[in-house]
């Protein structure tokens, strides 16, 4: 059995009568995995070398009075090795960096999430991990100008979330913040803060950035408030800080212009949750004062008992990494419904010229790859938008080499499905009015046709098509929303029917 690369410069030295110069080449190729080179060397390591004036560099080992077939077995079992070969320095550092990995996550669960945290900078990653977090205990504390340093770092059993993750706060600025904390104290409030920090690298952009994350949130005062002043705020103190420099007093001889005065802040109530939370993801890619599908718990419950989670506890790796079913699971080919947050899209034009896309739905207990092939795109891609609360029908798709996916095939909005029936299959029933168009078959042509005179027409009532010999809605996109009261259903009646046109 050959375990490292050095057993194969000592065979080929040995056996086949290889310098220590030619072994390390054929050491080289191993590492570089380069087919053709590993069949030239098979033909040296076999019957030898010559040089141009016919003198033996390397002897072969039947030269060396080894049997031919003996000789190609033993090739043959370094080029199988060749494809997984390290030598010893690197096996033991992997061993090493493995083991202490192992320590860390053990005995120092959050430092080392915290420390992984910090080492990427993707963030899909960045939010992966966080929900590796929550399956270890391991809570995600919010940003905070007064506890956050720049890399994500650990309080108690907790993560707190770093500076440098926070959209458009750069790296000068949240190293002046840190150490303007440090040496003059935390901040006491957002005057205070945009005081001290106004001539360290500050910017509206990273104050605004800051405000929508809740990193002021403990200083007590209302984003809304915040983001209602911010602008005057800094305007505000820029002016004070060149009326100090030019010399200039307020009426009060003694009394220089620069007061540490609090701004008043409007007493205006806090935005809505859905609104905070839209901040936050737009800040820092993630939430953190709750989480959109919290509002949807009562009806997804009635809806389908099948979380992210649950399909993907559904397989576990093998020691080679490979992803493999385990009994008791949602197995592949399973057809089932999920609800979830549009996290994102990602839109990818196939050899067809056809648009397919790959969505990130969100629930409470995890993320997961949604698949959505053209003909199902074509009729819910007015409803696949980011932030979009959805229920997804599909199939699961469990494949070795990756995590499961779900292949798309029909899709709703939470916010317009009424039914409470689990099993009911007709769940695209709205709670909010809608105009229905029915079509005997699938025409795109009149389907483009029917959507700009639609936007003739815009309003805020969502318009569905429904084709009657395969059963599918088509859902428009908010830009061919109409304003019912136009006269548009007239026209639409005209064209289609008046009894292929109704108002559900």
């Amino acid at each position: 059995c050959i375990v490292y690369q050095e057993q194969v410069l000592e065979i080929v030295r040995t056996l086949a009568g290889y310098s220590l110069g030619s072994a390390d080449m054929l050491r080289r190729v191993i590492s570089k995995k380069k087919a053709d080179k590993m069949e030239i060397e098979r033909k040296n390591f076999i019957y030898g070398k010559q040089d141009e004036n016919g003198n033996w560099i390397i002897d072969g080992c039947i030269r060396r009075g080894i049997p031919e077939s003996v000789a190609i077995d033993i090739f043959n079992e370094i080029n199988e090795f060749a494809n997984y070969a390290f030598n010893k320095s690197h096996a033991a550092a992997y061993a090493f960096i493995t083991y202490q990995t192992a320590y860390l996550k053990t005995f120092y669960q959050a430092e080392y999430m915290a420390s992984l945290i910090s080492s990427v900078e993707d963030q899909d990653k960045i939010n992966e991990y966080f929900i590796n977090c929550k399956k270890l205990g391991i809570e995600k504390l919010p940003p905070d100008i007064n506890m956050s340093e720049d890399s994500f770092t650990v309080e108690g059993n907790s993560i707190r979330f770093g500076l440098s993750a926070i959209k458009n706060v750069g790296k000068g600025f949240i190293v002046n913040l840190v150490d303007e904390r440090k040496r003059n104290g935390k901040f006491t409030s957002f005057s205070d803060f945009v005081r001290r920090m106004l001539e360290k690298d500050m910017n509206k952009r990273a104050v605004e950035g800051l405000i929508k994350c809740g990193a002021f949130d403990s200083l007590g005062a209302k984003r809304s408030q915040l983001l209602s002043v911010y602008e005057s705020v800094i305007e505000s103190e820029t002016q004070s800080k060149k009326a100090n420099i030019s010399g200039q007093m307020t009426l009060f001889a003694d009394e220089a212009v620069t007061q540490d005065t609090e701004t008043a802040l409007p007493d205006i109530s806090e935005c809505p949750k859905s609104e905070l939370l839209a901040l936050e993801k737009e800040s820092c890619g993630m939430y953190f004062s709750g989480h959109p599908m919290e509002d949807y718990e009562d009806k997804v419950k009635n809806l389908t008992d099948i979380t992210t989670y649950k399909i993907m506890s559904s397989v576990e790796k093998d020691e080679f990494g490979n992803i493999k079913e385990i009994s008791g699971g949602v197995k592949d080919g399973h057809t089932v419904k999920i609800c979830g947050i549009i996290a994102a899209r990602k839109n990818k034009i196939t050899k067809n010229n056809t648009q397919m896309a790959f969505l990130r739905l969100e629930d409470l207990f995890g993320t997961i790859e949604v698949i959505v092939f053209p003909k199902i795109l074509q009729q819910y891609s007015g409803i696949m938008t980011e932030g979009k609360a959805v229920l997804i029908e599909g199939r699961v798709s469990i494949r070795e080499d990756e995590e499961p996916k779900i292949l798309c095939e029909t899709a709703a909005l939470l916010d317009e499905i009424k039914t409470q029936d689990h099993n009911n299959q007709e769940f695209y029933v709205k709670d909010r009015r809608t105009l229905f168009i029915r079509m005997g078959t699938y025409d795109e042509t009149v389907l483009k046709t029917a959507a700009k005179l639609l936007k003739l027409h815009s309003g805020e009532t969502p318009v569905c098509f429904f084709i009657s010999d395969s059963k599918k809605r088509i859902y428009v996109p908010e830009s061919c929303y109409i304003d019912e009261k136009s006269g548009i259903i007239n026209d639409i009646s005209a064209i289609f029917g008046e009894n292929n046109v109704k108002m559900g």
